[in-house]
């Protein structure tokens, strides 16, 4: 299983490391003159506080957590969830997911209201299986009864999903994430930060991955 889940990995790292290189060869030979970097790393001063709450997937004891600020209806963060899992499987008990809402609401009719869905499910435990359900069918967000997902994934009080769904609450613990992301600049999804550096894009992945290595070797 330990061999399955590390090729997993590899998989997707091996993925995000030719579209790094596709940009990179786009850059150098495309006619850009630009010399920024392709990936920017940020510094997040507060990143224990940024990491602190949230809704988290794995355990909420894990040493290592990986922030995300996200998007259920961005395809990017969507793809970025199985590379997320995969990281999570290769170092189980140590690294978590902290979900971060950043609903990219301009574009995205339906994200605000899905991450008031995933938030409800949340309230009875399930807002793991509710993300993972989101992403996995994103292309039903907005056709599909928020109802639906929940009854799928295993909320049990569906009458108090509902009532949630319509309450202020939900939509005041996203727009506190939102406004911390805007607070460290996040102006995009998906957007990772992992102790004090931040990074955002699927081709952030494998850098990530790297730093979680090597976070996780130091515990071990």
């Amino acid at each position: 299983m330990k061999n399955f889940l590390s090729n997993a990995l590899t998989g997707v790292l091996v993925v995000c490391a030719v579209i790094v290189t596709g940009l990179l060869v786009r850059r150098e030979f495309g006619g850009s003159k630009s010399t920024s970097p392709v990936i920017a790393v940020d510094s997040v001063a507060n990143w224990k506080e940024v990491a602190a709450t949230g809704s988290i997937i794995g355990s909420p004891d894990a040493p290592l957590k990986i922030v995300e600020f996200s998007d259920f209806q961005c395809p990017s963060c969507a793809q970025s969830r199985i590379a997320l899992e995969a990281i999570r499987a290769e170092h189980p008990d140590i690294v978590a997911l902290v979900y971060r809402h950043f609903p990219l609401t301009d574009i995205h009719a339906h994200a605000l209201p899905a991450a008031i869905a995933a938030e409800c499910a949340g309230e009875q435990d399930r807002f793991g299986a509710y993300h993972d359900a989101l992403f996995q069918h994103q292309d039903s967000i907005g056709a599909k009864p928020w109802r639906r997902y929940a009854e799928e994934v295993g909320v049990k009080d569906l009458t108090a999903f509902e009532k949630c769904v319509q309450a202020e609450r939900p939509r005041a613990r996203i727009a506190s994430d939102m406004a911390l992301g805007q607070g460290l600049s996040v102006s995009g999804t998906p957007t990772f930060i992992f102790r004090e550096r931040m990074v955002s894009g699927t081709t952030s992945i494998p850098m990530l991955a790297e730093w979680v290595r090597e976070a996780a070797q130091d515990i071990q």
